[in-house]
C-alpha cells in the first residue's frame, strides 16, 4: 500500500515537473541545415533556470565585491570610480546570467519574442527616455568627457560630479545641494568641464581706488598680497591690470590661478579682499565712494520772496 502510494506521488511529481507551461518555435542547425523545432517550457525548466540565476547571482555578487575591494585597496582606484565600474559590471553579469541560465535548461530565447513585441508596442514610448539615459551613461563611461571629482557647469548648475550612475549622475554644488542630472543631458547639452585637462582655474577680483592714487604703487601692492596667499598658484603667476578710468575710481583687476581640488575659490577671494583692504589702508590709499558735483548756472540773480502764511501775499522781496 505504501509502495503504491509512493509510486503515485512520484508519478504526480514527475507530471508536475514536466508540466508544459507553453511552447516556442526554435531553429536548430543539423548538418549545416536549419531545422525548425518546437521546444516546450516546463515547470522543471523554469525552476532550474531560477535556481541557476540565484546561485549565479550570489557568486557573481561576492566576486564583484571582492574585485572592487581589490581595486580600491591594492590598485589605488578611487572609491567613486570603483563604484561606477561595479554597477555597470553588475548589470552586464546579470544579463549574461539570464542568457546562460536559459540556455543551460534548454529554454529558447524565442519565448520572449511575443513579450518583447508587446513591450515595444505598449511601453516603447514610455521607456525611450530611460533607454536614452542608459545609452548616454555607457557613452560617458567609455568616452569619459567627465569623471567623478570634476567641476562642471551644465544647465545653470555648477558643482562637483560626485557619482555617475546608470540613468543619472549627481552634481554636488558648493552649498551642499546635490542635483540628479539625466545622463543624456551631458551628451546632448553644452557642458563646461572646468577640470577636463587640468585642475587649475583662473579667478579675478575687481578693485577701485580713489583718483589721485599712484597706479604703479597700487599694482605692486595688489600683486604682493596675491603672492602672499598660500593657495594662490605661483605658476601661472598672478597679474594686475589697470582696467579702466571709472566714473568714481581708478579700476584694477587682480587675476590669479587656483587648484580647484585644493582651494575654495570663494574663500580665497574673501581672504584676498581682507588682505587688500588692510594693505590699502596701511599705505594710505583710499577706497572711493560714489559722489556727484552739482553746478547751478544762472544768468540773472535769483529772486527770493518771503510770504506770510495764510494770505499768500509777498511781504518782502530780495
Amino acid at each position: 500500500m505504501s509502495r503504491r502510494l509512493s509510486e503515485r506521488v512520484l508519478q504526480a511529481s514527475r507530471a508536475l515537473w514536466n508540466y508544459e507551461l507553453f511552447s516556442a518555435d526554435d531553429s536548430v542547425e543539423i548538418n549545416g541545415q536549419k531545422v525548425q523545432a518546437t521546444r516546450s517550457v516546463t515547470i522543471g525548466k523554469s525552476l532550474g533556470a531560477i535556481l541557476v540565476l540565484l546561485i549565479g547571482y550570489a557568486a557573481s555578487t561576492a566576486l564583484l565585491r571582492a574585485l572592487r575591494r581589490l581595486a580600491t585597496h591594492r590598485l589605488g582606484v578611487s572609491e567613486a570610480a570603483a563604484n561606477i565600474w561595479w554597477r555597470w559590471s553588475y548589470v552586464c553579469v546579470i544579463a549574461l546570467l539570464v542568457v546562460f541560465a536559459l540556455n543551460l535548461v534548454k529554454i529558447p530565447l524565442t519565448v520572449f519574442a511575443f513579450l518583447g513585441g508587446a513591450l515595444a508596442i505598449g511601453i516603447g514610448f514610455g521607456t525611450q527616455n530611460l533607454l536614452k539615459n542608459l545609452i548616454s551613461g555607457v557613452m560617458l563611461l567609455v568616452e569619459r568627457p567627465l569623471k567623478v571629482g570634476d567641476f562642471v557647469q551644465v544647465g545653470g548648475i555648477s558643482g562637483t560630479v560626485s557619482s555617475i550612475g546608470l540613468r543619472s549622475s549627481v552634481v554636488r554644488a558648493g552649498d551642499g545641494i546635490e542635483t540628479l542630472i539625466p545622463n543624456s543631458t551631458f551628451v546632448e547639452s553644452a557642458v563646461t568641464n572646468w577640470t577636463y585637462s587640468n585642475r587649475r582655474i583662473r579667478r579675478k577680483i575687481a578693485i577701485g581706488v580713489a583718483y589721485g592714487s599712484p597706479p604703479r604703487e597700487v599694482c605692486n601692492l595688489l600683486l604682493a598680497e596675491a603672492e602672499r596667499h598660500g593657495l594662490v598658484l605661483k605658476e601661472p603667476p598672478p597679474r594686475v591690470l589697470f582696467s579702466n578710468f571709472g566714473v568714481d575710481a581708478l579700476e584694477f583687476e587682480l587675476e590669479y590661478w587656483l587648484d580647484i581640488g585644493d582651494a575654495d575659490s570663494v574663500q580665497v577671494a574673501s581672504d584676498l579682499r581682507h588682505m587688500i583692504d588692510g594693505a590699502l589702508a596701511k599705505a594710505g590709499i583710499e577706497l572711493p565712494f560714489p559722489q556727484r558735483d552739482v553746478h547751478l548756472q544762472q544768468g540773472e540773480p535769483l529772486q527770493i520772496e518771503v510770504r506770510r502764511a495764510g494770505d499768500g501775499r509777498a511781504s518782502d522781496s530780495f
